[in-house]
């Protein structure tokens, strides 16, 4: 039974095969690591925490990646195949969880609140954390059953993994409803709030959200896409893996994160539009 269960190839079984790719990204990641290490010591933030996390675990499983693709013995260790997928599916919820953070502070220092109950609900914080956190323990479960050998695991697994995708897919299509109102209400009804704000990503800041939450739908569409499927790396790393080295790229737009302390500022300047809760409601028209 041992000799059976360590002669098979856990890697082809899911579809790792390119060394090189996996060391390009495993070696993009490494500096961005560094410079979100430095953007937490220097100006703290929530974002940058996750952002962090989501670099090491990138590059670490990367590594794995390249070593598994690049040998035998360890592609037939059933081990580090599982830490590979694991380290992949939770990493994306990282960036989720960053994107919806982001969210939070843009709105906040634009004044926008949002009081609508559709609104309500997918700004929620512990809603979204609930939804994406769910998606990956399906995701893990599922890859765990894969692995396994017991009659109906694998398609157990694979039940798992879809279910998960599509929950995930789901929870990815939130912080794309929310940039696009928050691009739509700050070009419409809340432009004199940005006057306070004059550098260029204070004044883009909804539309690099678009940016990233679109780069985060792409991806998870390629995911629906191709769940179920033996990967194919060919398409995997532009599809997949590129999109998310652009987010983690965006995000380390300079100015875009602000400090805590930059955020209380931004409350002290906008102290001024409080008194006036029209702010806070997206269908009243504000006057200036």
């Amino acid at each position: 039974m041992s000799s059976n269960s360590t002669s098979i190839d856990y890697a082809e079984a899911f579809g790792i095969h390119s060394v090189p790719a996996a060391a390009i990204f495993a070696i993009i990641y490494a500096p961005l690591l560094v410079y979100y290490i430095f953007r937490l010591v220097t100006k703290f933030n929530y974002v940058f925490i996750v952002m962090t996390l989501f670099c090491l675990f990138r590059t670490v499983g990367f590594v794995i990646r390249a070593v598994v693709a690049g040998s035998t013995s360890a592609g037939s260790n059933l081990s580090l195949v599982i830490a590979d997928q694991v380290l992949f599916g939770i990493g994306f919820s990282g960036l989720l969880f960053a994107t919806f953070s982001l969210q939070n502070d843009r709105e906040r220092v634009a004044g926008l609140h949002y009081k609508t109950p559709p609104m309500s609900i997918l700004t929620n914080g512990r809603i979204f954390h609930l939804v994406v956190a769910g998606s990956v323990a399906l995701l893990v479960v599922g890859t765990s059953k894969l692995t396994s050998h017991g009659p109906g695991d694998q398609s157990t697994g694979n039940t798992l993994r879809t279910a998960g995708t599509w929950v995930l897919f789901g929870a990815t299509l939130i912080p794309g409803i929310r940039a696009g109102a928050f691009m739509y209400l700050k070009s419409t009804k809340y432009q004199h709030v940005g006057m306070k704000m004059n550098s260029f990503v204070d004044q883009n800041a909804a539309a690099i959200l678009c940016v990233i939450t679109a780069l985060l739908v792409e991806r998870m569409v390629y995911s629906v896409i191709t769940v179920g499927m033996q990967a194919s790396e060919a398409s995997y790393y532009p599809l997949s893996a590129l999109p998310e080295f652009l987010v983690v790229c965006v995000f380390a737009t300079p100015g875009l994160v602000l400090s805590r302390t930059e955020l209380q500022e931004q409350d002290v300047i906008l102290e001024g539009y409080r008194p006036n809760e029209r702010l806070y409601d997206p269908h009243t028209q504000i006057h200036a």
